[in-house]
């Protein structure tokens, strides 16, 4: 497991996109979970040094084209080894 913690800026930054996007069809926390979505992409994207995609279908790009979702899961304690 590699754990990080996110900056100041990184938080700042997801927040407001988070805030850009309106609640998502079919959401069971409608939009609620954007936040935490957003965060992690911003953390994937600074540490593997990958570009952000504002699309539908992926969140990032390598500059090899290879197109990366990311996705978040929100949790209250550390995540199992078998997670």
């Amino acid at each position: 497991m590699i754990e990080i913690t996110p900056t100041k800026e990184q938080i700042k930054e997801a927040r407001l996109s988070a805030g850009a996007t309106s609640g998502l069809q079919g959401s069971i926390t409608q939009g609620g979970g954007s936040p935490a979505g957003a965060l992690g992409e911003i953390l994937v994207r600074d540490m593997m040094n990958y570009r952000h995609a504002n699309t539908v279908h992926y969140d990032l790009y390598t500059d090899q084209g290879i197109r990366i979702d990311v996705k978040t899961k929100r949790c209250t304690s550390a995540p199992k080894p078998f997670y």
